[in-house]
């Protein structure tokens, strides 16, 4: 029997059907062998457990269902790592849509870069409705970028002299981890204190929590432009309020998971000047005076509230 090299994870909680059947539906697409990959699903204790004859209806491969009672995204992907059998891991939202050779580059690649321990490449917004005219793509963090055709890499060694977060690290969307690059993360998430998303909360960061953690190993991250995948992304994520509250919760998160790995670039503020300096930040972004500018207030306020959560 072939033993399976690579292992792809969805965690998912309380998942849009159409959604997730079109993940799954890419999933099934994909080049690579059947019997050289699985799917794990990860239900994260979602008010209706997520059934196999769901998945069944869009995947006929290899897959697992686990449910996972702990609230948290970080949970679920430890979970559904602790399930794997395998030494490449790649990890999926539950509205993705892989193009059919993602899973047959990923495979290649990390087989021809030993070094890298986490990849990612190319997240492309798929838009349900027209978005706003006054909606700009990156104006808030969505979980969607294209950084160009040049593949990107930062080695252990040089993230160890720059200590600067890599501007093209991996992001949760697609993104490709060696088992052994992720351990000492696995044990972080014991904790229970890394941010990340718990059911209907806007918390992040997690992502990068476990690309830190890679680095700190001495693993190299990469961006290969040849992995690409679409985001599908509903009318609700392009309101005002929610790419806001998305930015506020990013810029926050971010500041606190560069705090625990000692490398945020801002100082603490004391938590008594926060009302102030966001007074301050309202009246210099001016957030009733456009969409564009509320979305900048949050993601100032998100740096405040930030930076008033830290210790000196």
């Amino acid at each position: 029997m072939t033993k399976m090299k690579l292992t792809v994870i969805i965690p998912t909680y309380a998942p849009n059907a159409e959604r997730f059947r079109l993940t799954l539906k890419g999933m099934a697409t994909q080049c690579l062998a059947d019997k050289e990959w699985e799917l794990i699903v990860i239900d994260n204790a979602s008010p209706i457990p997520v059934s196999e004859d769901t998945i069944r209806e869009s995947f006929s491969g290899n897959f697992r269902l686990f449910r996972e009672e702990t609230p948290g995204l970080s949970h679920a992907r430890h979970r559904g790592i602790v399930e794997s059998t395998t030494d490449l891991l790649v990890f999926s939202d539950d509205d993705n849509v892989f193009a059919p050779s993602y899973l047959t580059k990923a495979l290649e690649l990390m087989s021809t870069h030993p070094k890298v321990g986490v990849a990612g490449g190319k997240s492309l917004p798929k838009f349900e409705a027209q978005p706003p005219n006054w909606y700009i793509e990156g104006m808030a963090p969505l979980g969607c970028r294209d950084l160009g055709k040049d593949a990107l890499t930062l080695t252990g060694e040089e993230y160890a002299t720059s200590k600067l977060y890599p501007e093209f690290a991996p992001i949760g969307a697609g993104m490709i981890f060696r088992k052994e690059a992720v351990c000492t993360w696995m044990e972080t998430v014991k904790s229970g204190d890394v941010p990340d998303r718990k059911g209907n909360s806007l918390s992040s960061a997690g992502d990068c929590d476990m690309v830190l953690h890679a680095l700190d190993a001495g693993w190299s991250a990469a961006y290969w432009p040849d992995f690409s995948l679409h985001h599908l992304l509903p009318e609700t994520r392009l309101t005002k309020s929610y790419l806001g509250a998305i930015s506020r919760a990013a810029y926050r998160d971010y500041i606190k998971v560069l705090d625990r790995h000692g490398i945020r670039p801002w100082n603490a503020i004391a938590p008594w000047t926060l009302p102030l300096r966001k007074s301050k930040a309202w009246l210099r972004n001016r957030p009733w005076s456009s969409p564009g500018a509320f979305v900048r207030w949050n993601s100032a306020a998100g740096n405040l509230e930030g930076r008033a959560s830290l210790k000196g």
